[in-house]
């Protein structure tokens, strides 16, 4: 694994793909955060080539680190190579403002689940990471997002499940596709 540092953007190498880190600043409650996302580019990822993008996000307790790992994203490589699935951008991020949000029962999430879907995500995620990287928004504002939500999915397991209902009941403007893991939908009870 080798590190690069570049201002506002860590890269490391994961065989023939990348994972890069995207920080991108939310305001909860008032206060201001400093955020990171991790981010798949498939191999070869190409500046003038438009990628599909999927949104990711964990379950109680984890972090934005813990759906990209070795094992996903070197099972990630071996799709694409393979054509299983098409080469594309991937998004993980976390719902948490800050670590010190983490709760002591997982039911206190739900608050900051909707928050992440109903604001962070749209607000502030989206335009950081599609302004950076080669998607199907033409630009990056709202309507560039409503244009191309058939290319963008979301996601998310257990907790990051409840999201993706969230993201459902939101976003539903700017998704296309939803695949709630190991969870429920408590937006509807």
């Amino acid at each position: 694994v080798v590190l690069l540092f570049i201002p506002q953007m860590k890269v490391y190498a994961a065989k023939s793909s990348r994972i890069e880190t995207v920080d991108y600043t939310t305001i909860y409650q008032g206060k201001t955060y400093h955020k990171q996302a991790y981010v798949y580019l498939p191999e070869n990822y190409n500046k003038n080539q438009n990628y599909n993008i999927l949104y990711l996000t964990h379950g109680y307790s984890m972090g934005a680190q813990d759906l990209l790992n070795k094992n996903i994203v070197n099972q990630l490589n071996y799709n694409i190579r393979n054509g299983q699935i098409k080469p594309q951008i991937i998004v993980s991020a976390t719902y948490y403002p800050s670590r010190s949000f983490v709760p002591d029962n997982y039911e206190k999430d739900v608050t900051l689940n909707r928050y992440f879907a109903k604001v962070e995500l749209p607000k502030y995620l989206m335009p950081a990471i599609e302004g950076r990287y080669n998607t199907y928004a033409s630009t990056n504002t709202t309507k560039g997002y409503i244009d191309s939500r058939k290319h963008r999915a979301f996601g998310g397991y257990s907790m990051g499940a409840i999201t993706t209902w969230f993201v459902l009941e939101y976003d539903l403007k700017y998704f296309s596709e939803f695949v709630p893991m190991a969870g429920d939908s408590w937006t509807v009870e």
